[in-house]
């Protein structure tokens, strides 16, 4: 049974207050401190962290804007053995496969945003690279995140 969990201090407090609260229910303390990589971890197995996305544009903006910064922190994880699981929150796509009929609203403003199918290529690539990168990408609802988060922690 988990009492603790490691959260990164640079999540703001107000930040995702479900998750807290799910927590919190479960008698789970969080224990804030600065982390290497990722959003949460347990403090007696830190070898696999979950990077928590709010959504599925912020995981675009990681890949495409963002992307220098976020090849370094898979690399980082990588180098310190840590498996890095990145969790997206969505309410439809439960995995990689569902992002090719995804449609990204962005694309009525601008033809050059990421399409689903192009997304779902670009995370297959990254997972498929061992030997630069050892990560997972996975799916959950907003309101399971909190569940989601422990079977992931507790299941590796």
């Amino acid at each position: 049974m988990i009492t603790h969990i490691i959260e990164d201090t640079r999540n703001k407090i107000d930040k995702n207050t479900h998750i807290r609260e799910y927590f919190e229910k479960q008698g789970i303390q969080l224990i804030r401190t600065k982390m290497l990589v990722g959003d949460f971890t347990l403090p007696t197995k830190q070898d696999v962290c979950i990077d928590l996305k709010k959504d599925i544009q912020e995981l675009i903006g990681d890949l495409t804007s963002q992307h220098e910064r976020f090849k370094r922190e898979l690399q980082l994880s990588k180098q310190c053995n840590i498996k890095l699981i990145i969790l997206i929150q969505d309410e439809k796509v439960t995995c990689i496969n569902d992002l090719y009929t995804w449609y990204n609203w962005r694309l009525k403003k601008s033809p050059k945003a990421t399409k689903g199918s192009t997304l779902a290529k670009m995370l297959y690539t990254i997972e498929n690279n061992t030997e630069d990168y050892n990560c997972q990408f996975t799916f959950t609802k907003k309101s399971e995140c909190g569940e989601k988060i422990i079977e992931l922690l507790t299941r590796q």
